[in-house]
């Protein structure tokens, strides 16, 4: 090959190199950027508020009583979360078809969507005991915060669904905040009548300033 030719040969290599390099970052970019306003889409809240339920001394456990609000469509839910000192932990949902017995088999598949600083990951679990819908932090002056929804929760055709997002901060170095979104099938078409809120870790307590807002949907 001509030398000129072999220059300009190489040179138009890099050229190329360079190009699929920015293709590649740009794809990467949109992807982050899709993933980015889908959390913020799921994060708006629709619909009427219908209660407010909270954790007014420390309790294992927040029952929410869905039975009055079955003319609903969906339901949502935001959620400020804390828990005893030494807890911190996932904050867990487990469903019920009568308002007061909860499931605690193996019935739960969840999709699951985890950033911890900058890194991102994706992963399945099949018959779960219960749902991660948020984090609990013991931490003073902090909450996590969730929005959950219930879509069609009282179509009794097909089984039920739950959405999540949301954040949780445990402190400011590397790795101390994090963000969930995740998308969960309880093996049950029956309607949801009640949804119970607790401490992944099974013990700690939720605390005072543990709030859940619920909003209705027709």
């Amino acid at each position: 090959m001509n030398r000129t030719y072999y220059v300009d040969y190489l040179a138009n290599q890099a050229i190329l190199t360079n190009i699929a390099a920015a293709q590649a970052d740009a794809t990467q970019a949109i992807a982050d950027a899709l993933a980015v306003a889908a959390d913020l889409a799921a994060l708006s809240v629709n619909g009427e508020k219908i209660g407010r339920f909270e954790i007014l001394s420390p309790a294992l456990n927040l029952d929410i009583d869905l039975g009055d609000f079955q003319e609903y469509e969906h339901i949502e839910m935001v959620v400020a979360a804390r828990c005893e000192a030494g807890g911190d932990s996932n904050l867990l949902m487990r469903l019920s078809t009568d308002g007061t017995t909860f499931d605690t088999g193996n019935n739960y598949d969840v999709q699951y969507h985890f950033s911890q600083g900058a890194t991102r990951n994706s992963f399945e679990l099949f018959a779960q005991a219960g749902i991660v819908v948020g984090g609990t932090t013991s931490i003073a002056s902090l909450r996590s915060a969730s929005k959950i929804t219930l879509p069609f929760f009282t179509d009794t055709s097909y089984q039920q669904n739950v959405k999540s997002v949301w954040g949780t901060k445990l402190g400011t170095a590397t790795g101390e905040i994090s963000d969930l979104r995740i998308e969960a099938w309880w093996r049950n078409n029956a309607a949801v009548q009640g949804v119970r809120l607790y401490n992944g870790d099974g013990v700690s307590d939720l605390e005072v300033g543990t709030i859940v807002d619920v909003y209705g949907i027709k």
